[in-house]
């Protein structure tokens, strides 16, 4: 029994590493929808014990489903990197990005004030706006997105599982930025 121990937990360590690649999205080095959909159940099971409601955005660039073509997936995939890296570095620990589509990222904001919502994406917003990308082919990309937020009542975080929660307040996030 003694022997099969480090092997027990070598297989234990490869799993843990095995399911962290299942929710990372390989283009953009951040979270996956599946990724951001767990962060976002531990947080709703959080916010129910500290009375506190997460604030979730999404933000869409603009333009970037018009390089679906073979030869600016590279191009897209590296635009793609680029957005992530600055919003995750725009983050603090305790909150979590996703990529949730083809051109969205999902973020998700622990214990934000109430009333600072509109403020928060404000500045992202100013971050990303106008901002340059080189393309890799010669070419600078200037980065143009949409944004969308909502930040659950803490009546809603009663009502059902945390993962049908997520799964729900992520989707009506999405609905929303394609309906404006």
């Amino acid at each position: 029994f003694v022997a099969k121990v480090p092997l027990l937990i070598n297989r234990l360590i490869e799993m843990d590493r095995i399911r962290d690649f299942v929710l990372l999205d390989p283009a953009t080095n951040v979270a996956n929808r599946a990724g951001l959909l767990r962060d976002l159940e531990r947080e709703i099971n959080r916010a129910r014990r500290n009375k506190r409601a997460p604030l979730v955005v999404v933000l869409k660039l603009v333009g970037l489903d018009n390089m679906n073509n073979l030869s600016q997936r590279h191009i897209q995939s590296r635009i793609l990197r680029a957005v992530g890296t600055r919003i995750a570095a725009s983050l603090r620990d305790t909150d979590s990005v996703g990529r949730i589509s083809e051109d969205s990222f999902g973020v998700m904001v622990v214990d934000a004030p109430d009333g600072s919502a509109s403020s928060i994406v404000a500045r992202w917003e100013s971050e990303l706006l106008g901002q340059l990308i080189d393309d890799g082919a010669g070419g600078i990309i200037e980065m143009n997105l949409e944004s969308c937020f909502y930040q659950c009542e803490l009546s809603d975080l009663e009502s059902a599982d945390s993962s049908e929660i997520a799964a729900r307040l992520l989707s009506s996030v999405e609905q929303a930025l394609i309906k404006q």
